[in-house]
């Protein structure tokens, strides 16, 4: 997925990923989140809210990474 992203970055299509964020399979959703959190700041900040729930390593990494990136710790694209 990490080569998608980039490929899709250096396109300028990044907006390609929004569908993933209803993706079904939670890991997706948080890296959609992830990559769209600048460009679509509420519907990341919403999708790794929804993930915060789940109680798996995926709620877990959603929590942090959202804590991570409302502090401005996150430089890199994914």
């Amino acid at each position: 997925m990490r080569k998608m992203v980039y490929k899709l970055s250096e396109e300028g299509r990044l907006m390609d990923l929004s569908p993933l964020l209803q993706h079904e399979e939670p890991a997706v959703r948080l890296i959609a989140a992830l990559c769209l959190r600048n460009m679509m700041p509420q519907e990341a900040e919403h999708t790794m809210k929804e993930l915060f729930q789940i109680p798996t390593m995926v709620g877990f990494n959603a929590k942090h990474t959202y804590k991570e990136w409302k502090a401005g710790n996150l430089t890199r694209l994914i």
